[in-house]
């Protein structure tokens, strides 16, 4: 006599959102690194443009009055480079969602209840938590200008964007 095994399908089911949560783990770790790729493509993006137009404006004698417009393409990147670290807060933000989660005795009450408990599968961006506080606080546009290593490099351009153009404005 053949004996079948009867599958549960709350434990199946349960199985399979745990699958999804790792699977979600990883995609999270592949934004984030992408988006890391990504800022700093902008900042060296930012770097040679500023260096190109620098060069341009000291080359030509017609064109050293503009130096100091220079310093307005190191602030268009960094608002820009703002953004893309914007999305990136929002995918460490779910990140350490889910590793307070597997941290927590939500994690057992789960494998008890063969369930997740107090969290959600496939949101990496943490959609879920856009209207709290915390996540308001935590993932902003405001808050992503403000990263000390990206002030260094905009705000650094365009001082000196500002610095030689004054410079050339009172040079005779």
């Amino acid at each position: 006599m053949l004996t079948q095994e009867i599958s549960d399908p709350r434990k199946d089911s349960f199985a399979y959102q745990l699958d999804l949560l790792k699977m979600e783990i990883e995609i999270i770790d592949k934004a984030i690194a992408r988006l890391d790729d990504i800022t700093q493509t902008t900042k060296n993006f930012a770097i040679i443009i500023w260096v190109g137009l620098i060069t341009v404006a000291f080359a030509d004698p017609d064109f050293r009055q503009y130096t100091i417009f220079t310093a307005l393409v190191p602030l268009l990147f960094w608002v820009l480079d703002a953004r893309w670290r914007y999305f990136l807060r929002g995918f460490i933000f779910r990140q350490d969602k889910i590793a307070e989660f597997l941290n927590s005795e939500k994690l057992v009450e789960s494998f008890e209840e063969n369930r997740l408990i107090g969290i959600k599968v496939l949101d990496p961006r943490g959609a879920q938590y856009r209207k709290t506080d915390e996540y308001k606080k935590t993932v902003n546009f405001w808050r992503s200008m403000r990263y000390s290593e990206v002030n260094i490099v905009y705000i650094g351009l365009s001082l000196a964007s500002i610095i030689a153009g004054v410079a050339v404005i009172l040079s005779p």
